[in-house]
């Protein structure tokens, strides 16, 4: 082989490797935060471009009722249109929120996962290593059989447990991977707790604005207020104006009742995002205290007071301590959530959504 050919080989073989190493990272898994997951979840969801479709649909329908009844019309059929309306941007929005809640829950959900799987590879090294010990201290006649064989009971037990949480961590990752249409995926940064005071008279105001069945009733109450009126005008029989005066208290019971409930559901809300916050404070606490251990706990083994097994289950309870609050601050944002989803707010641009940890949240 001449030198000439050598070189262009050696090149070729250089090219390809620069080709196969620059394809391995470009094809680098995407790291993503919750807020990241939503938006792609959001843009790959089939369900919500039906359901955009169909809202579009919704609206050409209300424009044509609305343009038939400009000039003589109905001002009933007027109404119904504009109640139906009211509904179908009510259900759109409910569908995109409860698809936001999911997909901001699982993201969390799977961060928990992760956790919980690296707990349990702790308790397995654990295990292993106490049945390592009891090999040793059976060989050393300190110690019989029994104790050889239920430390590899012990530790045969955790292998099966870290099997199924690595089981379960594969599916869930999977399982979110088809929501936001991406194979392979890592997770971001987990965000901090959003400061989200709510304002009970604006929200009360908000979802009264945009509240179908609250519309509806009051169009029962006037209509039955001008039935009322006309058969009283028109000298009806005493029993046909009973009737209506009946229908007319029915009518304005069924709207009270509807107002009513949105005070409560508001009320109920509002004090589920302060119950949450309550709860992700004693959790964030806890945390911190099981890091004030393990830094402890990795002082005193240094110092030889304490055992390498001392560290390990200091670090297993900060993780779940780590877990905890996790849990709580996704409690938190679905809380918040499900508050804007009420009132009728565009939950895609929640401050729950906003930026990623350790970013000053704005309300």
């Amino acid at each position: 082989m001449s030198d000439r050919v050598r070189s262009l080989v050696a090149a070729w073989v250089v090219a390809s490797i620069v080709l196969i190493m620059g394809a391995a990272v470009g094809a680098q898994a995407p790291v993503l935060t919750p807020a990241e997951i939503v938006a792609r979840g959001l843009e790959a969801d089939s369900d919500l471009k039906i359901a955009a479709l169909t809202l579009d649909n919704a609206k050409i329908a209300y424009d044509r009722s609305v343009a038939s009844n400009l000039v003589g019309g109905s001002p009933a059929a007027l109404r119904a249109a504009e109640i139906e309306w009211l509904k179908a941007q009510a259900s759109y929005r409910n569908q995109v929120a409860d698809a936001v809640i999911s997909l901001f829950q699982e993201a969390i959900d799977l961060r928990r996962a992760e956790i919980e799987a690296e707990v349990e590879k702790i308790r397995l090294d654990l295990a292993r290593l106490e049945y390592e010990r009891a090999q040793e201290r059976f060989r050393a006649q300190i110690a019989n059989e029994d104790a050889v064989v239920e430390a590899e009971l012990a530790m045969v037990g955790r292998e099966l447990t870290y099997d199924e949480e690595s089981i379960a961590l594969e599916n869930a990752k999977e399982s979110l991977g088809n929501r936001i249409g991406l194979d392979d995926f890592s997770l971001g940064a987990m965000p901090d707790l959003v400061d989200y005071d709510p304002d009970v008279e604006q929200a009360l105001r908000l979802i009264r604005e945009a509240s179908a069945e609250l519309k509806e009733s009051q169009y029962n109450v006037e209509n039955a207020e001008l039935e009322l009126e006309r058969l009283r005008i028109e000298n009806a029989p005493a029993l046909d104006i009973r009737q209506a005066t009946n229908n007319l208290e029915m009518a304005k019971i069924r709207l009270a009742a509807v107002e009513e409930q949105l005070e409560k559901s508001v009320a109920s809300a509002a004090r589920a995002i302060a119950r949450a916050k309550v709860n992700y404070e004693i959790a964030s606490r806890q945390y911190e205290l099981a890091q004030r251990r393990l830094e402890m706990t990795r002082r005193q083994a240094e110092a030889g007071f304490v055992t390498q097994d001392a560290v390990s289950n200091a670090e297993i309870a900060l993780l779940e301590a780590e877990s905890a609050r996790l849990e709580a601050l996704k409690n938190h944002g679905a809380a918040v959530l499900n508050f804007q989803k009420l009132i009728g707010e565009d939950v895609t641009k929640s401050v729950v959504l906003r930026g990623g940890a350790n970013e000053e949240a704005e309300q």
